[in-house]
């Protein structure tokens, strides 16, 4: 890009060449004077450099042939009237802004030669060019008068010159730092005030006082009139910084090295630290959990919040009962055994054993009731070297339950015996299954007697121990009673799985229903035990309920309805187990800064829900198919927040708390070919996502 070269310009200033100058000089001698006055005289400073003058310019009507152009690159202080002019560019033309040299012309000494009498007008607008005079005049038009972009450069050293310019397609003025990408100015509008701020002739004020914009977070020094930053969810934290500041310090640092536990509640730290690959597991009651730091939080392991033991895990039967006490279940009372099997007019089963409850020795088997209707006895309890023995079957002489077996540093519950079988009038029910110690499984429970008048249900599983194991499976209830079924046993809770609950027994006679399953087991880290299947309608019955799904983690999957007889209907499937919750919200606050790692993990997920047990098949003749069971109600996910006063570095921690999926609804199965589908069963309801909020106080 070309530029203006700088000449100098003094009006009314003439000069005679002091000795002949040839035509290659660059070097000339002159004798300058006014040319008004005839006074000598010499440029002043100003014009000194790069002054331009006509020299031998000859008469109107009567030019000199050797009439030139020059440019004095500088014109030295006269000595003896004479000036040393020298760096002189000879015979020069202009063409646009570039100026061009020639080969000089001879003058003689007294050559007469001066400036230009049009210089002091081109001076002028020079002047006005370099921002030294103004144009004198209020209005400056730029353009070619056509519909074009227009366009102000700005000649510094970057290879594409910015700029401010008119878009023509925009209509809209717009300017460029970068002389490639341009950005408009705006409407013109202005900007106007809103909610706690004021615009005055270009004067922005900020009332810190409007409770529109500015909400006070907590009692905290310098906390007065703060927000929380928008997260990447676009929400803030307002509505939960109310309850979070930094705390005391109180319980000093947290300093998680090691994979540990920490009951629910609210904890005032200096720092907190969770190393990486390693897990802090939230235990207690439904209580929130509140983290505060005065110092720096850094996550780089786990926060496992679904180690709170919610409602859906507390036992509706059996004597074990799991408390609300956290992931190691340490305030459980005992790993109990399942009750037996209990029925009118028969039998009833004796109770497993629990394994806390020493007798001394090895928890063995309770024996047999005495014929025809006495109870089973009860098993005996462990001596902390084995489980907890099964209970003794009812009314009769062939149903001990068995001991607790040994499976290494924990011990399984054992097997409650079988109730009596075959008795011309009522059978004994089944004993139930002892506890395990430990991490051992409960005991299975003990079947039904079939057969009589009366068939006896089925034992209860026994309880897993307090650390681990699975609960047992319920007995089978007794099938073939003339006047009534036996029902399954319940499954027991098991820390991993819960037990499955028995079969229901098979209908004896034309009209009698089949018998229900039992329902399963509840988990505490696991899936629920599945429900048991209905019993079998004979002839004209109707097929047996399935079991409701135990609830867990997981909810565990209803049991099928049972077959139904020729003339009658299947039964209905049962109810898949609810999925847990996660925790209630988990809170950490710092007053200082909060680092995320990619390798930290919060779990607060709702469970599945268990899906709905089938609809038994309908009899083969007329009747239709057994409903099909109700889908289990997914757990809902717990709230995350995390917030602090420093600088929040998020590389991407992975927080899962989204509500678990409803169980899908049981199938529904058909009777007959004449006959329609029984009714599906309905979805079950999915948990509600948590919040997510990770943030920072402005």
């Amino acid at each position: 890009m070309s530029k203006i070269t700088h000449l100098s310009f003094e009006t009314n200033l003439g000069f005679t060449f002091d000795r002949q100058c040839a035509s290659g000089d660059t070097t000339v001698y002159l004798k300058f004077f006014n040319r008004i006055t005839g006074v000598a005289t010499e440029p002043i400073a100003a014009n000194r450099t790069n002054l331009i003058v006509v020299a031998d310019k000859g008469s109107e009507g009567s030019p000199n042939a050797n009439y030139e152009i020059m440019v004095l690159g500088t014109v030295g202080a006269a000595s003896g009237g004479v000036s040393t002019c020298t760096g002189v560019i000879r015979n020069v033309t202009f063409s646009t802004t570039a100026i061009t040299a020639g080969t000089g012309k001879i003058h003689q000494a007294g050559g007469v030669g001066g400036c230009a009498d049009v210089a002091d007008l081109w001076w002028q607008v020079y002047r006005v060019l370099d921002g030294t005079y103004a144009t004198n005049a209020n209005n400056f038009r730029v353009g070619d008068e056509t519909d074009s972009d227009i366009k102000f450069y700005f000649q510094n050293a970057d290879a594409t010159k910015p700029y401010i310019g008119y878009d023509k397609t925009t209509s809209a003025f717009v300017y460029s730092n970068d002389g490639v990408s341009s950005t408009g100015f705006g409407t013109g509008a202005g900007v106007t005030g809103g909610d706690g701020i004021t615009v005055t002739a270009g004067d922005i004020d900020v009332d810190v006082t409007d409770t529109t914009v500015f909400v006070k977070t907590s009692s905290g020094a310098g906390d007065e009139n703060k927000l929380a930053v928008l997260d990447a969810y676009g929400t803030t934290a307002k509505d939960f910084i109310s309850i979070v500041d930094g705390g005391t310090g109180a319980d000093g640092a947290l300093n998680v090295a090691a994979s540990t536990s920490l009951a629910a509640g609210t904890y005032n730290y200096t720092t907190i630290n969770i190393a990486v690959g390693q897990t802090l597991t939230i235990t207690g009651t439904n209580t929130p959990m509140v983290m505060k730091a005065t110092g720096a939080v850094t996550i780089n392991g786990t926060i496992e919040c679904r180690g709170i033991v919610t409602t859906p895990f507390s036992s509706a039967y059996g004597p074990f009962v799991m408390v609300e006490s956290g992931s190691a279940l340490s305030a459980v009372t005992a790993s109990s055994g399942g009750t037996g099997g209990v029925k009118a007019s028969t039998g009833t089963g004796g109770d497993g054993g629990t394994s806390t409850t020493a007798s001394g020795t090895p928890g063995t088997g309770g024996t047999a009731g005495a014929s025809p209707l006495g109870a089973g006895g009860n098993g005996e309890g462990g001596n902390n070297t084995r489980g907890g023995g099964g209970g003794g079957g009812g009314a009769g002489t062939n149903g001990n339950g068995t001991a607790g077996t040994a499976s290494g540093a924990s011990d399984n519950g054992g097997a409650g015996g079988a109730g009596r079988t075959g008795d011309v009038a009522a059978q004994g029910c089944g004993g139930g299954g002892g506890g395990g110690r430990l991490a051992g499984n409960g005991g299975i429970g003990g079947a039904g007697g079939a057969g009589g008048t009366i068939s006896g249900n089925g034992g209860n599983g026994g309880n897993s121990g307090a650390t681990g194991g699975n609960g047992g499976a319920g007995g089978a209830g007794g099938a073939s009673g003339s006047t009534s079924t036996g029902v399954g046993g319940n499954g027991g809770d098991g820390y991993t799985t819960g037990g499955a609950g028995g079969v229901g027994g098979a209908s004896g006679t034309a009209t009698i229903v089949g018998g229900a399953g039992g329902n399963g087991g509840k988990s505490k880290t696991g899936t629920g035990g599945a429900g048991g299947i209905g019993g079998i309608g004979n002839t004209s019955g109707v097929g047996g309920t399935g079991g409701n799904g135990g609830d867990g983690y997981t909810g565990g999957v209803g049991g099928a309805g049972g077959t139904g007889g020729n003339v009658n209907r299947g039964g209905h499937g049962g109810t898949g187990g609810a999925g847990s919750s996660g925790s209630t919200p988990l809170v950490i606050f710092s007053n200082s800064t909060i680092t995320l790692a990619a390798t930290a993990v919060i779990n607060a997920q709702g469970g599945d829900g268990g899906a709905g047990g089938g609809g038994g098949s309908g009899g083969a003749n007329t009747y239709v198919g057994g409903n099909g069971g109700l889908g289990g109600a997914g757990g809902n996910g717990s709230d995350v927040i995390i917030l602090c006063r420093g600088a929040l570095t998020d590389n991407g921690i992975t927080i899962n708390n989204s509500g678990g999926t409803g169980g899908t609804g049981g199938l529904a199965l058909s009777g007959s070919t004449t006959t329609p589908f029984g009714n599906r069963g309905v979805n079950g309801k999915n948990g509600r996502d948590g919040k997510k909020i990770i943030s920072r106080l402005l």
